[in-house]
Protein backbone atom coordinates (compact mmCIF):
# COMPACT_ATOMS: atom_id res chain seq x y z
CA UNK A 1 0.00 0.00 0.00
CA UNK A 2 0.92 3.52 -0.77
CA UNK A 3 -1.17 6.52 0.89
CA UNK A 4 -3.42 3.99 2.14
CA UNK A 5 -3.90 2.78 -1.72
CA UNK A 6 -3.47 -1.18 -2.50
CA UNK A 7 -0.96 -0.23 -5.56
CA UNK A 8 -2.65 -3.57 -7.22
CA UNK A 9 -5.69 -1.48 -7.79
CA UNK A 10 -6.69 -0.40 -11.37
CA UNK A 11 -7.10 3.37 -9.52
CA UNK A 12 -3.27 5.16 -10.02
CA UNK A 13 -4.26 8.35 -8.54
CA UNK A 14 -1.97 7.65 -6.14
CA UNK A 15 1.15 8.21 -8.35
CA UNK A 16 0.47 11.80 -8.87
CA UNK A 17 1.87 11.96 -5.25
CA UNK A 18 4.76 10.44 -6.12
CA UNK A 19 8.39 11.94 -8.08
CA UNK A 20 10.16 9.30 -9.31
CA UNK A 21 13.22 9.54 -11.21
CA UNK A 22 14.58 6.37 -13.16
CA UNK A 23 18.02 5.17 -13.88
CA UNK A 24 17.30 5.57 -17.69
CA UNK A 25 15.01 7.52 -19.02
CA UNK A 26 12.92 7.84 -22.01
CA UNK A 27 13.34 12.03 -22.63
CA UNK A 28 12.02 13.79 -25.75
CA UNK A 29 15.27 15.06 -26.55
CA UNK A 30 14.48 16.86 -29.72
CA UNK A 31 12.28 19.35 -27.13
CA UNK A 32 13.82 22.12 -24.98
CA UNK A 33 14.05 21.57 -21.50
CA UNK A 34 11.81 24.09 -20.80
CA UNK A 35 9.02 22.60 -23.39
CA UNK A 36 9.68 19.26 -22.09
CA UNK A 37 9.25 20.26 -18.20
CA UNK A 38 5.85 21.84 -19.28
CA UNK A 39 4.66 19.09 -20.79
CA UNK A 40 5.34 17.13 -17.94
CA UNK A 41 3.53 19.23 -15.47
CA UNK A 42 0.58 19.52 -17.94
CA UNK A 43 0.48 15.86 -17.33
CA UNK A 44 0.50 16.15 -13.80
CA UNK A 45 -2.35 18.28 -14.01
CA UNK A 46 -0.64 21.45 -13.51
CA UNK A 47 -1.56 24.84 -15.92
CA UNK A 48 0.91 25.64 -18.90
CA UNK A 49 2.11 29.25 -16.97
CA UNK A 50 2.48 27.38 -13.53
CA UNK A 51 4.58 24.53 -14.72
CA UNK A 52 6.55 27.35 -16.92
CA UNK A 53 6.95 29.26 -14.05
CA UNK A 54 7.87 25.98 -11.49
CA UNK A 55 10.39 25.15 -14.03
CA UNK A 56 11.94 28.21 -14.55
CA UNK A 57 12.28 28.24 -10.53
CA UNK A 58 13.50 24.97 -10.72
CA UNK A 59 16.09 24.99 -13.68
CA UNK A 60 17.49 28.08 -11.93
CA UNK A 61 18.76 26.26 -8.57
CA UNK A 62 19.88 23.27 -10.77
CA UNK A 63 22.16 25.74 -12.99
CA UNK A 64 20.18 25.16 -15.78
CA UNK A 65 18.32 28.36 -16.23
CA UNK A 66 21.17 29.42 -18.94
CA UNK A 67 20.33 26.69 -21.32
CA UNK A 68 16.32 25.56 -20.55
CA UNK A 69 15.60 26.85 -23.84
CA UNK A 70 18.21 24.83 -25.91
CA UNK A 71 17.01 21.31 -27.18
CA UNK A 72 17.95 18.66 -24.64
CA UNK A 73 19.75 16.50 -27.31
CA UNK A 74 22.33 19.19 -26.67
CA UNK A 75 22.92 18.23 -22.90
CA UNK A 76 25.74 16.64 -21.57
CA UNK A 77 24.20 13.45 -19.16
CA UNK A 78 24.63 15.57 -15.75
CA UNK A 79 22.32 17.80 -17.71
CA UNK A 80 19.80 15.31 -18.38
CA UNK A 81 19.94 13.85 -15.18
CA UNK A 82 18.65 17.20 -13.60
CA UNK A 83 15.87 17.84 -15.84
CA UNK A 84 14.81 14.37 -14.59
CA UNK A 85 15.28 15.48 -11.41
CA UNK A 86 13.59 18.59 -12.37
CA UNK A 87 10.27 16.38 -13.58
CA UNK A 88 10.60 14.42 -10.32
CA UNK A 89 9.63 17.36 -7.87
CA UNK A 90 7.85 19.86 -10.49
CA UNK A 91 4.18 18.85 -10.10
CA UNK A 92 5.33 18.95 -5.19
CA UNK A 93 5.02 15.74 -4.73
CA UNK A 94 4.77 13.98 -1.10
CA UNK A 95 6.50 11.34 -1.44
Amino acid sequence: EIFGRDIFDKDIGYKRKIGYVPEVADIYDNLTAREYLVFIGELYGLKAQDADKKALELSRYMELDKVINNRINTYSKGMKQKVMLITSILHNPDL
